[in-house]
């Protein structure tokens, strides 16, 4: 009776080990994420890089979940949610905000938007098409420098598996309020450097000058044109002399 008590005990000790181990594995959050901000000019594209596992870890567990970032656009970018629809964009992107393409940067909002994807062969690239705002012209022109913020990282790997985490959330903006259980979880990731856009800006100084300029063309060509119109009218008058 001894041995079958101290074989339950012996049972249950390596149960809690194991279901240990398998918590702390996946409770690690081996999860690294690289921005990357591509191209020059005012249309641009940032790419993220998510790596899941590590050299001990290769992430295995995590493979075929679904993974979903929360990037907050600043008010001097915008991306353009009837492009992305036209050119049936390969990454899933949901805008949770009415996005206004024309306004400049000093009369805008920030827009949420949602990246979706899955892990494959414990990686996910994710991108999306940005574009920069019209900033008003300051004294000495220069640039306005942009920081766009990390974003926020979630994952759905189902009921079984994060559920064990006590750290990650149990309710977020990727669940939808109708659900009664949410599956989406957001868990802590490795980042690496922010980004910064430096988008250039027009010089006040220069107003009086371009002003100026354009005054000049306009009235060159009101004299080109009302020449041209007195002498339509001289070779009219003439030709009606001549019948």
């Amino acid at each position: 009776m001894h041995d079958n008590k101290f074989l339950s005990k012996t049972i249950i000790a390596i149960s809690l080990i194991l279901l240990h181990r398998a918590t702390g594995d996946i409770c690690k959050f081996n999860i690294k994420l690289i921005q990357t901000l591509h191209s020059e000019g005012f249309h641009r594209n940032i790419t993220y890089e998510i790596t899941f596992g590590t050299p001990e870890d290769d992430g295995n567990e995590y493979e075929g979940c679904s993974v979903g970032l929360e990037q907050i656009l600043p008010a001097g970018l915008y991306a353009n949610p009837d492009e992305l629809e036209e050119l049936r964009y390969k990454t899933p992107t949901v805008f949770k905000d009415k996005v206004d393409i024309e306004g400049a940067a000093e009369i805008s909002t920030p827009i949420t938007v949602h990246l979706l994807g899955s892990v494959y062969k414990h990686r996910v690239l994710l991108s999306l098409p940005v574009h920069a705002r019209y900033h008003k012209a300051v004294a000495g022109g220069g640039s306005a420098r942009v920081n766009i913020p990390t974003p926020k990282f979630f994952i759905n790997c189902g009921p079984k598996k994060l559920e064990k985490c006590v750290e990650v959330s149990s309710t977020n903006s990727f669940c939808p309020r109708s659900q009664n259980k949410c599956f989406w979880k957001h868990v802590p990731i490795t980042v690496g450097e922010g980004l910064s856009w430096y988008v250039p800006r027009g010089d006040t100084n220069h107003h009086n000058l371009a002003m100026f300029g354009t005054a000049v063309v306009i009235a060159f060509g009101s004299l080109y044109l009302l020449k041209q119109i007195h002498f339509y009218n001289i070779r009219q008058h003439r030709a009606k002399k001549e019948d």
